[in-house]
């Protein structure tokens, strides 16, 4: 009350009923404007006339001159009177408002033909709404037409459309005429091709558009690929070039004299004075008395290119020096083992007389240089290449001197050096005064060169590594495919074309088709990338099998994936499971296996379970491409196409490639048998508890009606008697029983053990027939069993019970 409402909507119905003044508008503009009934009047196209024929074989041979005959007799009576549509078995005509007089002789000649004409029933209604819509938008395709390029519409040569072009474009969505599809006039075997041609030609135009699925099953594989054979470039064993050995500074003694210190308790060297507090040696002709010159030589000529010379004193413990001399020193030569374990104590059978040098000796110097070099590096966090240890005396009458080395093992080259660094010392010490300048000793190392065995070794373990990411490159390709299988089939669109017509078989061989015409240009790139990177483990006599095992892999490897896509309802999982099962089965499982062969403990079992690895492509193609790569240096004298290299493997995809499509095929066309699925417990259902008295009486004579028709022969199979009802389309105790959300089982809700009272019947005990060219409106509210009925005739969903029949099939 009080208020004015505007209301847009796109139903006439919606607007007939609610509205009180109605504005239709095209092209900008308002077309027309007032009560639905001056619209009806003013631009009403008069009466709607329909004549519904008779849905059988023969009318629908001969619907072109039933038509004709009936035209002839509208339009006989009724002057301006139009075609309007031929859908199906229904004719529609359009009757002027000025003729409504003569209405009554048309209903008379058609009652006395109605045998003749085959005619079913008839009506007439008045224009509705929505005719006048259409009028109105059929008006703006006109005006459109006519628009001309020109202002002055008045000169004779103005652009207009002519009436060829207008016709076309107000029929735009023509309804096509029984002749339009002659696929009844073809063979199967073209029919197959078409459908074929047909599914290919999607499948071009998707994979255009669609970069995701290209960059997947292309670009993808090219650039991992890429990054494995590049791997080949890095050379394992290479030739290295001569390399100097230079020297490093040194650990030295302190300058001047060294004193040797000992203890006051001097029993256990009773050569010395016991009387002396602490008693110093000095030792002529030492490192660092005057008479010696390797001191000087190594500041003057040495120093500047080996480092400053470091004096350092290393503390000896006094109880660790005495003096041996000649037959004095007695030693064990035999040992009483036995008495000595009795005795616990060392008891000898036999002694001697060792006949030490005439000089001084140290017990334990090596060790405490060693501990004071350890201690000193330690404590500076520093590292040292070598160093110097001189002992304190002179080791004969002609002063030659005793020295020690202390090398740092973990520097391989650090004892060469510290040698040829000494080396140069002696000699610049022994030419100083009669040789000018500087005598140098150079030392050198020039590793081997690569032997023919090691630059196989090399190449051939970088053809293992790229083995590897060529195993997890082409599980892109799988990938790719498994993802438009599945989002095809999540989104009906395989439902869709199976429904439409083509085969299964078609359908399925077409998409394997397609599928090998978008790997194998990857295949195709990645081998000339053998040899733009120089792949040498697969160019030459291994370049043909090589190619061979990346065709025959994807020969095999996309029918193994349709398999798997019966699996998944997402394509996005079902795209990420399958890049880890192949990454899984084809690089891990390949590796354990190699590594498996190579151990002896292992290698037999290993051998029993390659049977069981050889089920999966990816394995196949891995354990050829390792074949390959270390067949030179594992069995150089075998050739690439044998038993054990390549040999079995191709034989094992190729019989795995048409053994899995075959299974595929077989999987398909299984489950289109409701009973196979019972069976598989892929469907449920609870007993029937509907009875005769609950349903209307015309529901009870259409069940009736089909029953007298259902006949089942002794082999329990079931059909229609076309004598008996001879509808198209009959559904014949159709039931569809769900489980309730939440139920699960082992493989989903549909094995789950549920109560038959907890089970959701959606579709009860249906029966109905549609006639051969009849529009058979099925109508319910939301949740009614609409879309479950039509889901199951179709073939989208499996029945729980009952027969459906589409042309007795």
């Amino acid at each position: 009350k009080n208020r004015c409402m505007v209301l847009t909507t796109h139903f006439m119905d919606e607007a007939d009923i609610l509205g009180d003044r109605i504005a239709i508008m095209g092209g900008g503009k308002v077309k027309c404007c007032g009560s639905a009934l001056y619209l009806k009047q003013q631009y009403g196209v008069g009466y709607t006339f329909t004549v519904s024929l008779e849905a059988n074989d023969e009318t629908s041979k001969d619907i072109d001159s039933i038509k004709k005959k009936v035209d002839e007799l509208v339009f006989d009576i009724i002057s301006g009177a139009q075609e309007v549509a031929l859908a199906g078995s229904e004719l529609t005509y359009r009757l002027p408002f000025e003729e409504t007089s003569s209405f009554s002789k048309v209903f008379d000649a058609l009652d006395d033909n109605k045998e003749r004409l085959f005619i079913k029933s008839y009506g007439i209604s008045v224009t509705t709404l929505e005719e006048v819509f259409l009028k109105i938008g059929h008006d703006e395709i006109d005006d459109e037409a006519d628009y001309g390029k020109e202002d002055d519409k008045k000169e004779k040569n103005q652009i207009r459309m002519d009436e060829t072009a207008k016709r076309d474009a107000q029929n735009q969505f023509k309804q096509p005429t029984v002749s339009t599809f002659a696929l009844q006039d073809q063979n199967a075997f073209q029919i197959f091709f078409i459908h074929v041609y047909a599914v290919l030609y999607k499948r071009f135009w998707w994979s255009i558009r669609d970069f995701r699925a290209l960059f997947c099953s292309l670009f993808c594989p090219v650039i991992l690929s890429g990054i494995g054979l590049g791997l080949l470039g890095i050379e394992i064993a290479t030739n290295e070039p001569e390399i100097s050995l230079s020297t490093v500074p040194g650990f030295y003694d302190s300058v001047g004299d060294v004193f040797i210190h000992t203890t006051n308790d001097t029993s256990g060297v009773p050569e010395l004075n016991a009387t002396a507090n602490e008693m110093a040696l000095m030792i002529p002709n030492n490192f660092y008395m005057d008479n010696n010159t390797l001191y000087p030589v190594y500041v003057e000529i040495l120093q500047t290119d080996n480092g400053e010379m470091v004096l350092v004193d290393v503390d000896v413990d006094p109880s660790e020096y005495y003096i041996v001399r000649a037959g004095e020193k007695e030693e064990c030569l035999q040992v009483d083992i036995p008495a000595s374990i009795e005795a616990q104590e060392l008891v000898c059978n036999k002694t001697g007389t060792r006949y030490g040098p005439d000089f001084p000796f140290y017990t334990g110097i090596t060790e405490d240089f060693q501990d004071y070099l350890l201690n000193k590096a330690s404590a500076e966090d520093t590292h040292y290449y070598n160093a110097f240890l001189f002992y304190p005396y002179s080791m004969t009458t002609n002063n030659q001197k005793r020295v020690y080395f202390g090398v740092n093992g973990s520097a391989y080259h650090a004892l060469p050096v510290t040698t040829n660094l000494w080396n140069n010392w002696i000699v610049n010490d022994i030419v100083n005064d009669d040789v000018d300048g500087t005598v140098t000793i150079e030392a050198s190392m020039e590793p081997l060169p690569v032997t023919q065995r090691q630059d196989l070794v090399s190449s051939q373990i970088s053809g293992f590594i790229a083995t590897i990411y060529l195993v997890i490159a082409f599980s892109f390709i799988p990938a790719a495919a498994i993802y438009f299988m599945v989002n095809e089939k999540t989104t009906l669109t395989k439902h869709q074309q199976l429904v439409s017509g083509i085969s299964f078989i078609a359908y399925w061989f077409s998409n394997y088709l397609a599928d090998l015409c978008i790997g194998l240009p990857a295949s195709i790139l990645v081998f000339l990338s053998v040899y733009v990177f120089d792949a040498e483990a697969f160019q030459g006599e291994a370049a043909g099998p090589f190619f061979g095992v990346l065709v025959m892999f994807l020969f095999s490897c996309l029918p193994f994936t349709y398999l798997l896509s019966f699996l998944f309802k997402s394509p996005a999982k079902a795209q990420l499971t399958t890049i880890l099962v192949y990454i899984m089965f084809g690089m891990i499982l390949g590796l354990a296996s190699f590594i498996l062969d190579q151990v002896e403990s292992t290698r037999e079992t290993n051998e029993d379970l390659k049977p069981l690895y050889r089920i999966f492509p990816v394995f196949l193609m891995c354990d050829s491409l390792f074949a390959i790569s270390l067949k030179e240096l594992i069995n150089p004298t075998a050739d690439y196409n044998d038993w054990d290299i390549c040999g079995r493997n191709y034989f094992l995809m190729f019989i795995e490639g048409v053994g899995y499509f075959l299974l595929v095929l077989l999987l398909e066309y299984l489950l289109t048998f409701p009973v196979v699925l019972q069976k598989l417990g892929l469907v449920t259902n609870r007993p029937l508890t509907e009875t005769d008295d609950e349903l209307d009486r015309d529901v009870l004579e259409e069940k009736q009606r089909i029953l007298k028709g259902v006949k089942q022969d002794e082999n329990g199979n079931v059909s229609i008697d076309k004598s008996i009802v001879d509808d198209t389309v009959v559904i014949a105790g159709l039931r569809k029983v769900y489980n309730p959300a939440g139920a699960k089982g082992m493989c989903g809700s549909c094995c789950a053990h549920v109560a038959d009272q907890n089970k959701i019947e959606a579709v009860k005990n249906l029966y109905f027939g549609v006639k051969q060219s009849e529009v058979f409106g099925y109508l319910g509210v939301n949740g009614a069993g609409k879309t479950t009925t039509l889901a199951t005739l179709t073939g989208e969903r499996y029945p729980s019970s009952g027969q459906a029949f589409i042309a007795n099939f």
